[in-house]
């Protein structure tokens, strides 16, 4: 390398620089976010990369992780594998966080019902100090603006603790697909949209979020929150665990679940779980594959919600 010319040496070591600088930069950028978060949204953060892109302009976050405000059980409140943010870099050199567009892929949103009856998302601070920005205290947080919003929502699942144990579960198939949410001015009205489409599905009625819609003016949110019918009653899954395995846990579940085994054969269960009359009917594909169908009605009418908790809690034990 010596033999090199002295300018091919200056060029490699100022490439070198700037490569070591770059991949600082993101890892500065990730650590700050994750130190704020908790004294602005009031739960810790965790992102698995952070990548800020000065020629494209592009923001990729992989792994976003949020979990559960103080007071509940510490685990992950929601999850996003990718968001996608376009930047506008001449605005943010001068200070100003300006987002021509932003696409939020939410795998799931966890919403936690306390024995008190309170939500999870009521606990959030952003959300508190929104309420208290109702009565006339200032809110002081960061200032931005996003153009247009993506968002992508697959699952959403409540745990309820206000029953007797154990915890009542139930899952809904969102399958919210790029809904465009547009002049987002502000972390406020940011959160406020999300988790009221998280839980549009669940007919829970969130005070907090309530509250803040009229401090934020957005007469259009309440809306969101309105619940949807549904009249289906069986949720689904083809499964990479075999035929015996699967049978085996249902069986399981439906014991820690304390629920009854009213009969059961070679493919099916017929249990009664949380007031629900429940079946199980699993398939063998073969190769070590299987496939589940539970179905869940009260009174005859269907649960959906009922059956997705069932096959979200299975899902999870067969992991």
């Amino acid at each position: 390398m010596k033999t090199w010319p002295l300018f091919i040496r200056w060029f490699l070591a100022l490439a070198v620089a700037v490569f070591i600088l770059s991949q600082l930069k993101d890892v500065l950028i990730k650590s700050a976010i994750e130190i704020a978060s908790p004294k602005i949204i009031g739960a810790k953060v965790e992102m698995g990369s952070f990548s800020l892109g000065l020629l494209t302009h592009k923001i990729i976050i992989k792994d976003f992780r949020l979990y559960n405000p103080p007071g509940f059980p510490d685990q992950v409140f929601l999850v996003m594998p990718e968001v996608m943010v376009d930047a506008d870099i001449p605005a943010l050199l001068k200070g100003k966080m300006h987002f021509p567009w932003v696409i939020f892929n939410m795998a799931k949103v966890i919403i936690i019902k306390n024995k008190e009856g309170k939500l999870n998302v009521d606990s959030l601070k952003i959300v508190e100090e929104q309420q208290a920005a109702g009565k006339g205290k200032p809110l002081k947080l960061p200032v931005f603006k996003i153009d247009t919003l993506d968002l992508n929502l697959g699952k959403v699942i409540v745990e309820d603790y206000t029953h007797a144990p154990p915890v009542r579960v139930s899952a809904y198939d969102v399958g919210v697909k790029n809904l465009k949410i547009r002049n987002i001015n502000g972390l406020p009205k940011l959160v406020t949209i999300v988790l009221l489409e998280a839980l549009k599905p669940t007919a829970l009625r969130s005070a907090g979020l309530y509250a803040a819609t009229t401090v934020l003016g957005a007469t259009f949110l309440p809306a969101l929150a309105l619940g949807i019918a549904v009249a289906q009653d069986s949720a689904h899954a083809d499964l990479h665990d075999g035929f015996q395995r699967v049978y085996g846990e249902s069986l399981k579940l439906v014991h820690d679940l304390d629920g009854r085994v009213k009969k059961k054969d070679r493919n099916h269960i017929w249990a009664k779980v949380y007031n629900c009359d429940v079946v199980f009917t699993i398939q063998d594909k073969g190769w070590g594959k299987s496939s589940v169908r539970i179905k869940a009605r009260e009174f005859l009418l269907p649960r959906l919600e009922i059956a997705n908790g069932l096959l979200y809690q299975l899902t999870e034990r067969l992991k």
